[in-house]
């Protein structure tokens, strides 16, 4: 027998990961995100796709791949947002791990293969990979591409992942143990719409015993015009408050600790970037500029912002986000919207 057919058997009794994708309004794109997760080397796979009441065709495309493959389930629901679908799918797992894939994004063919193989035997309650994060048409970039496979199973490590949250956050790049996930109780926070996963990851990485990480950037995300994170949003401002209030609570729950405090506070940077980003200087604001800097400002004073802003650390800030911390220390709504207009918007 050939190696490759030898490692696809051997594959094959392996653990099974449950591979939960919700779905609403991704009719372009989902046939390719599920053809990959589908065609994954690793085969030992159940794949669970939540039509959360999309009204395109995305509901009778995910019936069309449940009928060809047997590994598929769908979930039709009345539309209920991204982390009702996403907790809806935790509640069907059946597997040994849990991952998550956004139905407009793709996967490399081997990527849950080199993401799991190196760990397997540990069995770490997280595994993290790297990605390629990628907006369209004209940007491709890799991030958190670790050098080599790790094993932490210390508190201070686990803790510098919890604590720089705003690089670990996401969802998508990672293996969960499903003991873990289900023992814990962990859900996405469904009064939350903006940052529930870094909400969620919060949490998990505080509960975690161990965390692996793994040289692998198999993951493609793909930042669409008009998404979530781009499209105009008036109530963005309350929004991303009411989340870095949530966060403050956990992180005061756990004890607020120096590290664990520079980490908030680099959240509560990241959450006035998608506020700039999504309402204050968004093109489709038509407010006079002298306006938007009074509300603006008004959102520097709040108190969570005025803790971040004034902070002498800068851990775990990238540069942009040191700068935009400057001019909002300063309260220079000019020198933002002109470091706005430079960039087209603040990368996240």
């Amino acid at each position: 027998m050939a190696f490759e057919s030898l490692c696809n058997e051997r594959l094959d009794k392996s653990d099974k990961i449950s591979v939960i994708i919700p779905v609403y309004k991704v009719e372009p794109y989902l046939r390719q995100c599920v053809d990959r997760v589908i065609g994954q080397t690793y085969k030992n796979l159940e794949i669970i796709l939540i039509d959360d009441g999309s009204p395109d065709n995305c509901g009778a495309i995910c019936d069309e791949y449940a009928d060809q493959d047997k590994r598929v389930r769908v979930i039709h629901k009345q539309n209920s947002g991204l982390s009702s679908a996403r907790n809806d799918g935790i509640m069907a797992a059946t597997g040994k791990w849990v991952a998550f894939v956004d139905s407009d994004d793709w996967i490399e063919v081997d990527y849950y293969e080199k993401l799991l193989t190196p760990v397997e035997m540990k069995k770490p309650d997280i595994v993290i990979s790297g990605c390629y994060w990628k907006e369209y048409p004209h940007k491709r970039k890799e991030v958190r591409n670790f050098n080599r496979t790790a094993f932490y199973n210390d508190r201070e490590h686990i803790l510098e992942f919890q604590a720089n949250v705003i690089k670990t956050g996401m969802p998508w790049d990672k293996l969960y143990k499903a003991e873990f996930i289900k023992k814990q109780s962990f859900v996405f926070d469904t009064s939350i719409k903006a940052f529930e996963d870094f909400l969620f990851n919060f949490q998990a990485y505080e509960k975690a015993e161990s965390i692996a990480v793994c040289p692998v950037s198999g993951y493609h995300y793909r930042q669409v015009t008009g998404s979530i994170t781009s499209s105009f949003n008036p109530t963005k401002p309350q929004i991303t408050y009411q989340y870095l209030t949530k966060l403050h609570e956990y992180a005061a729950s756990y004890g607020m600790g120096e590290k664990r405090q520079s980490g908030v506070n680099a959240c509560a940077i990241q959450a006035i970037t998608v506020a700039m980003n999504c309402y204050f200087f968004h093109p489709a604001n038509t407010k006079k500029h002298s306006e938007v800097n009074r509300e603006l400002m008004q959102m520097f004073s709040l108190p969570y912002y005025q803790e971040a802003i004034n902070s002498k650390s800068n851990r775990y800030l990238s540069r942009k986000q040191i700068i935009l911390k400057y001019a909002a220390k300063r309260r220079c709504g000019g020198m933002l919207r002109m470091l706005y207009t430079a960039k087209q918007k603040f990368i996240i």
